[in-house]
């Protein structure tokens, strides 16, 4: 048998209610999935959370620690290490049916969209002129001996 180490980690994105115990630091319970875990961090963790959620519109933290004394519905988090992330949104993308539909109806409900689908017509504009210059165009017998060189 080997030694291990149990380690909890757990994902949040909303700052919890804490209340001041000794020493300015904070203490709050986290919900999950029935189990309430309780934790106690040093004011400047605490910090880390509470910038968070002033600074960055989405964020996640990752709060890590060791399972410690059980309590009547979970457990205490002990030597909580928070991480924190600024969360950024993810990009929606828009099919070329879409693009159709808008174009023939008009809706264009954010900016975003706007610019995507004039990007979008823009990349359609250049393929198709691509498409028709290199259907036009047939090399010479000079230029077919030009492109076998290199």
């Amino acid at each position: 048998m080997i030694l291990g180490k149990l380690e909890v980690t757990i994902k949040i994105n909303e700052l919890p209610q804490a209340k001041i115990v000794e020493n300015n630091w904070q203490q709050f319970d986290i919900d999950c999935d029935g189990r309430i875990i309780t934790l106690t961090v040093k004011p400047k963790i605490w910090r880390k959370l509470s910038d968070a959620a002033s600074n960055y519109p989405q964020w996640v933290a990752a709060i890590s620690g060791k399972i410690g004394q059980p309590t009547e519905h979970g457990f205490v988090l002990d030597e909580p290490n928070i991480q924190v992330f600024e969360r950024q949104p993810k990009e929606s993308t828009i099919t070329l049916g879409q693009l159709e539909k808008t174009l023939l109806t008009g809706n264009f409900s954010q900016t975003k969209e706007v610019k995507k689908i004039n990007n979008l017509a823009g990349c359609e504009n250049n393929r198709s002129s691509v498409r028709s210059s290199l259907s036009t165009s047939q090399p010479t017998m000079e230029e077919n001996k030009t492109h076998i060189k290199i």
